[in-house]
């Protein structure tokens, strides 16, 4: 794996990943991971199958946001179960959102609040 390297083309052959072209050179590679958006990858990946161009073609975005916030005192007063408060959308276009406030770090009160469904990253499993 290759850190702060940007990729310029990833190469493709009879539906098989060569490797990528960097500003230093070519980087042989038997796996690719492209994470960046449909329309990057469409752009660094100019041979892809038709089908996959097309499905890259389709992708439609929206913006979202995600807070997470370390406190150095509770927003409500401990308890053994966390509060959470349900924020409901404003017409059919939003997305129900939800926050969870409680203490569930050891050290920090934490707020969690996702754009997309819940989440609690410090509950245990």
């Amino acid at each position: 794996m290759r850190l702060n390297t940007p990729v310029r083309k990833v190469s493709i052959e009879d539906n098989r990943v060569l490797g990528v072209a960097t500003d230093d050179g070519f980087v042989e590679a038997g796996r690719v991971v492209c994470a960046v958006d449909a329309v990057v990858a469409r752009q660094l990946i100019p041979d892809l199958p038709e089908a996959m161009q097309k499905a890259l073609g389709t992708c439609k975005y929206s913006s979202t946001y995600y807070y997470q916030f370390g406190l150095d005192k509770p927003l409500v007063e401990q308890t053994d179960t966390p509060f959470y408060v349900v924020m409901m959308p404003a017409g059919e276009k939003t997305v129900l959102d939800f926050a969870s406030l409680g203490s569930n770090s050891r050290d920090k009160p934490v707020v969690i609040a996702p754009t997309r469904g819940w989440e609690d990253k410090n509950s245990p499993p």
